[in-house]
Protein backbone atom coordinates (compact mmCIF):
# COMPACT_ATOMS: atom_id res chain seq x y z
CA UNK A 1 0.00 0.00 0.00
CA UNK A 2 1.02 3.04 -1.24
CA UNK A 3 0.49 4.93 1.78
CA UNK A 4 2.94 8.02 1.76
CA UNK A 5 1.94 8.48 -1.67
CA UNK A 6 -1.69 8.77 -0.31
CA UNK A 7 -1.98 10.93 2.81
CA UNK A 8 -0.04 14.17 3.23
CA UNK A 9 1.49 13.35 7.28
CA UNK A 10 4.31 13.19 8.99
CA UNK A 11 6.73 10.54 7.85
CA UNK A 12 10.12 10.64 6.98
CA UNK A 13 10.23 9.26 3.42
CA UNK A 14 7.03 11.21 2.60
CA UNK A 15 9.02 13.97 3.91
CA UNK A 16 11.38 13.17 1.26
CA UNK A 17 8.96 12.56 -1.47
CA UNK A 18 7.33 16.00 -1.05
CA UNK A 19 10.53 18.19 -1.85
CA UNK A 20 11.29 16.34 -4.80
CA UNK A 21 7.69 17.45 -6.16
CA UNK A 22 8.12 20.78 -4.97
CA UNK A 23 9.88 23.63 -6.80
CA UNK A 24 10.94 26.99 -4.91
CA UNK A 25 7.86 28.49 -4.66
CA UNK A 26 5.26 27.92 -1.95
CA UNK A 27 1.60 28.48 -1.25
CA UNK A 28 2.28 31.91 0.11
CA UNK A 29 3.85 32.76 -3.44
CA UNK A 30 0.56 32.18 -5.59
CA UNK A 31 -1.26 34.61 -6.84
CA UNK A 32 -4.76 35.24 -4.85
CA UNK A 33 -6.80 34.43 -7.80
CA UNK A 34 -5.34 30.76 -7.93
CA UNK A 35 -6.68 27.91 -5.40
CA UNK A 36 -3.05 26.44 -3.32
CA UNK A 37 -5.28 23.15 -3.42
CA UNK A 38 -6.59 21.36 -6.66
CA UNK A 39 -8.75 18.35 -6.98
CA UNK A 40 -7.96 16.46 -10.02
CA UNK A 41 -9.61 13.11 -11.51
CA UNK A 42 -7.67 10.90 -13.61
CA UNK A 43 -10.04 9.12 -15.86
CA UNK A 44 -8.60 5.96 -18.25
CA UNK A 45 -7.79 2.44 -19.29
CA UNK A 46 -5.74 0.42 -16.73
CA UNK A 47 -2.57 -0.16 -19.54
CA UNK A 48 -2.32 3.90 -20.70
CA UNK A 49 -0.37 5.21 -17.47
CA UNK A 50 2.63 2.84 -15.66
CA UNK A 51 2.63 3.38 -11.28
CA UNK A 52 5.28 3.79 -9.69
CA UNK A 53 7.37 5.39 -6.86
CA UNK A 54 8.35 8.30 -9.49
CA UNK A 55 4.76 8.99 -10.70
CA UNK A 56 3.86 12.68 -9.22
CA UNK A 57 -0.01 12.27 -9.46
CA UNK A 58 -0.64 8.41 -9.17
CA UNK A 59 2.05 6.90 -7.36
CA UNK A 60 3.40 3.14 -7.03
CA UNK A 61 -0.47 1.37 -7.27
CA UNK A 62 -3.76 1.86 -8.76
CA UNK A 63 -6.81 2.30 -6.97
CA UNK A 64 -9.33 -0.31 -8.98
CA UNK A 65 -7.57 -3.86 -7.95
CA UNK A 66 -7.76 -6.99 -10.53
CA UNK A 67 -11.13 -7.93 -9.26
CA UNK A 68 -12.78 -5.17 -10.54
CA UNK A 69 -13.34 -3.50 -7.10
CA UNK A 70 -12.58 -0.54 -5.46
CA UNK A 71 -9.29 -0.21 -3.13
CA UNK A 72 -10.59 -0.20 0.66
CA UNK A 73 -8.08 2.35 0.99
CA UNK A 74 -9.56 6.00 0.00
CA UNK A 75 -9.61 6.87 -3.45
CA UNK A 76 -8.14 10.40 -3.03
CA UNK A 77 -4.17 10.97 -2.82
CA UNK A 78 -2.73 13.79 -1.65
CA UNK A 79 0.00 14.95 -3.07
CA UNK A 80 2.38 17.85 -3.25
CA UNK A 81 3.46 19.79 -6.23
CA UNK A 82 5.02 23.05 -6.64
CA UNK A 83 4.01 23.78 -3.41
CA UNK A 84 0.31 23.39 -3.86
CA UNK A 85 -1.98 20.26 -2.32
CA UNK A 86 -3.18 18.17 -5.28
CA UNK A 87 -5.76 15.82 -4.35
CA UNK A 88 -5.40 13.33 -6.56
CA UNK A 89 -8.73 10.85 -7.28
CA UNK A 90 -7.58 7.81 -9.23
CA UNK A 91 -9.79 6.49 -11.96
CA UNK A 92 -8.10 4.87 -13.99
CA UNK A 93 -9.29 1.25 -15.13
CA UNK A 94 -13.28 2.68 -15.85
CA UNK A 95 -12.80 3.11 -19.40
CA UNK A 96 -11.63 -0.86 -19.09
CA UNK A 97 -13.73 -2.65 -21.65
CA UNK A 98 -14.27 -5.63 -19.27
CA UNK A 99 -15.57 -3.15 -16.07
CA UNK A 100 -18.72 -3.73 -15.51
CA UNK A 101 -21.05 -0.66 -15.89
CA UNK A 102 -22.43 -0.78 -12.52
CA UNK A 103 -19.40 -0.90 -11.26
CA UNK A 104 -18.35 2.06 -13.40
CA UNK A 105 -21.49 4.05 -12.04
CA UNK A 106 -20.65 3.49 -8.39
CA UNK A 107 -17.18 4.76 -8.81
CA UNK A 108 -18.59 7.57 -10.62
CA UNK A 109 -21.29 8.58 -7.22
CA UNK A 110 -18.31 7.74 -4.90
CA UNK A 111 -16.19 10.16 -6.81
CA UNK A 112 -18.97 12.82 -7.42
CA UNK A 113 -20.11 12.56 -3.47
CA UNK A 114 -16.53 12.31 -2.07
CA UNK A 115 -15.08 15.34 -3.54
CA UNK A 116 -16.70 17.91 -1.02
CA UNK A 117 -15.01 20.91 -2.20
CA UNK A 118 -15.22 20.21 -5.78
CA UNK A 119 -13.19 18.82 -8.85
CA UNK A 120 -10.95 21.20 -10.43
CA UNK A 121 -10.12 19.31 -13.24
CA UNK A 122 -10.77 15.83 -14.89
CA UNK A 123 -7.97 14.80 -16.87
CA UNK A 124 -8.66 12.24 -19.55
CA UNK A 125 -5.25 10.07 -20.47
CA UNK A 126 -5.07 8.42 -23.33
CA UNK A 127 -2.52 6.75 -25.66
CA UNK A 128 -0.87 8.69 -28.22
CA UNK A 129 -0.87 5.59 -30.77
CA UNK A 130 -4.07 3.45 -31.15
CA UNK A 131 -7.01 4.47 -29.16
CA UNK A 132 -9.94 2.03 -28.07
CA UNK A 133 -13.23 2.03 -28.67
CA UNK A 134 -13.61 3.26 -25.05
CA UNK A 135 -11.11 5.85 -25.56
CA UNK A 136 -12.19 7.63 -28.67
CA UNK A 137 -15.49 7.89 -26.95
CA UNK A 138 -14.06 9.56 -23.44
CA UNK A 139 -15.08 12.80 -24.07
CA UNK A 140 -18.48 11.19 -24.62
CA UNK A 141 -18.32 8.99 -21.20
CA UNK A 142 -17.48 11.72 -19.24
CA UNK A 143 -20.60 14.22 -20.44
CA UNK A 144 -22.42 10.99 -19.73
CA UNK A 145 -21.01 10.21 -16.16
CA UNK A 146 -20.73 13.78 -14.99
CA UNK A 147 -22.67 16.00 -17.19
CA UNK A 148 -22.29 18.24 -20.25
CA UNK A 149 -20.22 20.81 -17.64
CA UNK A 150 -17.94 18.78 -17.05
CA UNK A 151 -16.47 19.36 -20.46
CA UNK A 152 -15.49 22.35 -19.48
CA UNK A 153 -12.99 21.14 -16.77
CA UNK A 154 -11.70 18.50 -18.84
CA UNK A 155 -7.87 18.50 -20.04
CA UNK A 156 -6.84 15.77 -22.57
CA UNK A 157 -3.49 13.83 -20.79
CA UNK A 158 -1.58 12.59 -24.16
CA UNK A 159 0.43 9.32 -22.63
CA UNK A 160 3.34 8.91 -24.76
CA UNK A 161 6.24 6.34 -24.92
CA UNK A 162 8.86 7.86 -27.51
CA UNK A 163 9.46 11.12 -26.57
CA UNK A 164 10.58 11.79 -29.83
CA UNK A 165 7.81 10.79 -31.87
CA UNK A 166 5.04 12.58 -29.82
CA UNK A 167 4.56 15.50 -32.10
CA UNK A 168 4.18 13.49 -35.27
CA UNK A 169 1.75 11.01 -33.72
CA UNK A 170 -0.03 14.13 -32.30
CA UNK A 171 -0.15 15.58 -35.74
CA UNK A 172 -1.23 12.48 -37.30
CA UNK A 173 -3.71 10.67 -35.30
CA UNK A 174 -7.28 11.92 -36.29
CA UNK A 175 -8.77 10.61 -32.98
CA UNK A 176 -6.55 12.07 -30.93
CA UNK A 177 -6.98 15.06 -32.38
CA UNK A 178 -10.98 15.08 -32.28
CA UNK A 179 -11.02 14.06 -29.26
CA UNK A 180 -8.90 17.42 -28.09
CA UNK A 181 -11.19 19.41 -29.91
CA UNK A 182 -14.20 17.69 -27.86
CA UNK A 183 -12.53 18.51 -24.48
CA UNK A 184 -12.17 22.36 -25.78
CA UNK A 185 -8.86 21.67 -27.19
CA UNK A 186 -7.44 21.69 -23.97
CA UNK A 187 -4.15 18.98 -23.73
CA UNK A 188 -0.89 18.25 -22.26
CA UNK A 189 1.76 15.63 -23.25
CA UNK A 190 3.01 13.25 -20.43
CA UNK A 191 5.38 10.37 -20.26
CA UNK A 192 3.68 7.51 -19.36
CA UNK A 193 5.16 7.51 -16.05
CA UNK A 194 4.00 10.70 -15.19
CA UNK A 195 7.57 11.12 -13.86
CA UNK A 196 8.04 14.54 -15.73
CA UNK A 197 8.36 17.61 -13.06
CA UNK A 198 8.16 20.10 -16.16
CA UNK A 199 5.51 18.32 -18.12
CA UNK A 200 3.21 18.10 -14.27
CA UNK A 201 3.82 21.89 -13.71
CA UNK A 202 2.94 22.82 -17.24
CA UNK A 203 -0.07 20.70 -16.34
CA UNK A 204 -0.68 22.92 -13.09
CA UNK A 205 -0.10 25.45 -15.61
CA UNK A 206 -2.93 24.82 -17.86
CA UNK A 207 -5.94 23.76 -15.51
CA UNK A 208 -5.16 27.48 -13.64
CA UNK A 209 -6.01 29.31 -17.37
CA UNK A 210 -8.70 26.56 -17.50
CA UNK A 211 -10.05 27.48 -14.26
CA UNK A 212 -9.82 31.16 -14.72
CA UNK A 213 -11.66 31.54 -18.29
CA UNK A 214 -14.72 29.23 -16.67
CA UNK A 215 -16.73 31.17 -14.36
CA UNK A 216 -17.98 27.85 -12.08
CA UNK A 217 -14.46 27.90 -11.15
CA UNK A 218 -15.00 24.15 -10.08
CA UNK A 219 -16.84 21.15 -11.16
CA UNK A 220 -19.41 20.78 -7.75
CA UNK A 221 -21.47 18.20 -6.60
CA UNK A 222 -24.62 20.20 -7.29
CA UNK A 223 -23.22 19.52 -10.98
CA UNK A 224 -23.06 15.81 -11.06
CA UNK A 225 -26.55 15.43 -9.21
CA UNK A 226 -27.88 17.78 -12.04
CA UNK A 227 -26.28 15.28 -14.73
CA UNK A 228 -27.42 11.88 -12.49
CA UNK A 229 -31.39 13.31 -12.87
CA UNK A 230 -30.53 14.06 -16.28
CA UNK A 231 -29.34 11.11 -16.90
CA UNK A 232 -32.55 9.21 -15.16
CA UNK A 233 -34.49 11.19 -17.26
CA UNK A 234 -32.82 9.94 -20.60
CA UNK A 235 -33.34 6.61 -19.56
CA UNK A 236 -37.21 7.27 -18.40
CA UNK A 237 -38.18 9.10 -21.92
CA UNK A 238 -35.94 5.90 -23.89
CA UNK A 239 -37.94 3.93 -22.01
CA UNK A 240 -40.98 5.14 -22.76
CA UNK A 241 -39.90 5.73 -26.34
CA UNK A 242 -39.74 2.26 -26.95
CA UNK A 243 -42.96 1.27 -25.19
CA UNK A 244 -44.42 3.56 -27.14
CA UNK A 245 -42.82 2.73 -30.36
CA UNK A 246 -44.07 -1.24 -29.46
CA UNK A 247 -47.40 0.50 -28.71
CA UNK A 248 -48.01 2.18 -32.22
CA UNK A 249 -46.43 -1.76 -33.60
CA UNK A 250 -48.89 -3.55 -31.93
CA UNK A 251 -51.87 -1.11 -33.30
CA UNK A 252 -50.73 -1.40 -36.47
CA UNK A 253 -51.11 -5.38 -36.68
CA UNK A 254 -54.47 -5.41 -35.12
CA UNK A 255 -55.83 -2.86 -37.41
CA UNK A 256 -54.46 -4.81 -39.72
CA UNK A 257 -55.98 -7.76 -38.41
CA UNK A 258 -59.08 -6.30 -37.72
CA UNK A 259 -58.59 -5.18 -41.80
CA UNK A 260 -58.12 -8.65 -43.28
CA UNK A 261 -61.40 -10.14 -41.40
CA UNK A 262 -63.74 -7.81 -42.64
CA UNK A 263 -62.61 -7.21 -46.24
CA UNK A 264 -65.09 -6.09 -48.42
CA UNK A 265 -67.32 -8.44 -50.69
CA UNK A 266 -66.15 -8.60 -54.57
CA UNK A 267 -67.40 -6.85 -57.59
CA UNK A 268 -67.69 -10.13 -59.41
CA UNK A 269 -69.16 -12.14 -55.83
CA UNK A 270 -72.02 -9.41 -56.08
CA UNK A 271 -72.94 -10.05 -60.03
CA UNK A 272 -73.33 -13.86 -59.48
CA UNK A 273 -76.62 -12.80 -56.80
CA UNK A 274 -79.78 -14.40 -57.57
CA UNK A 275 -82.30 -10.82 -58.47
CA UNK A 276 -83.79 -9.89 -55.09
CA UNK A 277 -81.14 -11.16 -52.83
Amino acid sequence: MDTHAEFVGGGREEDTERRTFRRRNSKGDLPPYLSAELTVVVIGSTETVAYGPGNILLGREKMLQETGQLSQAAAVRKREVDGRCISVVDMVGVLDSELPQEEAERWVQHCIYGCEQGIHAFLLAVPLGGLTEQERRGAEWIQRAFGERALGFTVVLLIYDDEEKKELELMKNRDVQRLVEECGGRYQTCCRSISSQAEVSELLEKIDTMLLGNPDRCYTKGMGQEAWCQEISWIISQIGRKLDDQYQKDRKQLLEGAHAGCSPVPREAEGDRPAGA
